[in-house]
């Protein structure tokens, strides 16, 4: 299995929507490059305590050497199936299963792909523009509002504290393993 290449395509809080969180007034624009980075970076620690993509995220993997006329991914918040192609043909799709945190798409025919020979995958994951839920959203602003805060304060605090806000939030949208 090889790690998906992930590009990020929309993200789950506007820059307005965080400006309003932080309490500064929309037509004020000199910390805009600033609060979007923290949008970026926030959304990113929200990703990795959930183990999944929040925002919608366009991937690409490459499979090699495998067979059958199934395959099962291990992505949560799957959003659609865009493409499958050997050597440049595009395999059929019969369906998608998605499930928590994976997601088995099958084909209409079988495959049988020596080492050398790999298949191409492309999908959506995360959230579709509009479509993430508003605990995860919360939890971003939260962390959002440590960000710039720390950033403002910190030589009062000294260090960043944990805020234990941000991980209730998402512990309902966590990777489960077993």
């Amino acid at each position: 299995m090889s790690i998906p290449i992930k590009t990020k395509v929309s993200w789950p809080i506007s820059l307005s929507e965080a400006k309003r969180h932080l309490r500064i007034e929309d037509d004020w624009h000199e910390d805009d490059d600033y609060i979007q980075n923290l949008i970026y970076a926030a959304t990113q620690k929200a990703e990795q305590y959930i183990g999944k993509d929040i925002a919608e995220t366009s991937n690409v993997q490459t499979l090699w050497g495998i067979s059958g006329d199934c395959i099962r991914l291990n992505e949560g918040n799957f959003i659609s199936f865009t493409d499958a192609s050997v050597n440049g043909s595009s395999l059929t799709v019969d369906r998608t299963e998605i499930y928590y945190n994976s997601v088995k798409i099958e084909f209409t025919s079988t495959f049988n792909l020596d080492e050398d020979q790999p298949i191409m995958l492309y999908y959506k994951t995360g959230f579709d523009d509009g479509e993430c839920p508003f605990l995860i959203q919360q939890a971003i602003l939260v962390k959002i509002g440590d960000l710039y805060d720390v950033d403002r304060q910190s030589y009062l605090i000294g260090s960043i504290r944990g805020n234990k806000a941000f991980e209730s939030l998402l512990d309902s949208f966590r990777y489960i393993q077993f």
